[in-house]
């Protein structure tokens, strides 16, 4: 049995254009406590801090599915609630800078 049928194929494509939406700060105080007289410190007294990160803002101009990576690059007080998705939260507990990098790529159909 065949049926007939039409199959559209793209020659090009564009890049989806990446949005992650404003830059996010925050300050906190704390005491922090010197555990000894080298360079550790203990800052469990340190407010933490939850930032919501999006990709929402993310387009692609042929209207392809995404998919969504999010990583810590730098710093060590950081954790995300998930490597994948459009929307994650960053939870900063301590006193520090954390880098995080949001990468989107188009989703690939997957065969067997």
């Amino acid at each position: 049995v065949s049926v007939p049928g039409t199959v559209t194929r793209r020659t090009t494509n564009n890049d989806p254009v990446a949005d992650a939406g404003a830059d996010q700060s925050s300050s906190a105080t704390g005491t922090c406590v010197a555990i000894s007289y080298g360079t550790a410190y203990s800052c469990d007294d340190c407010d933490s801090a939850d930032f919501s990160l999006s990709g929402s803002g993310t387009a692609d101009a042929d209207g392809d599915d995404l998919d969504y990576a999010w990583a810590i690059t730098s710093g060590s007080y950081g954790t995300l609630s998930a490597s994948t998705g459009t929307d994650v939260t960053l939870t900063i507990s301590g006193i520090g800078a954390v880098s995080i990098r949001g990468s989107t790529s188009l989703k690939r159909a997957s065969s067997s």
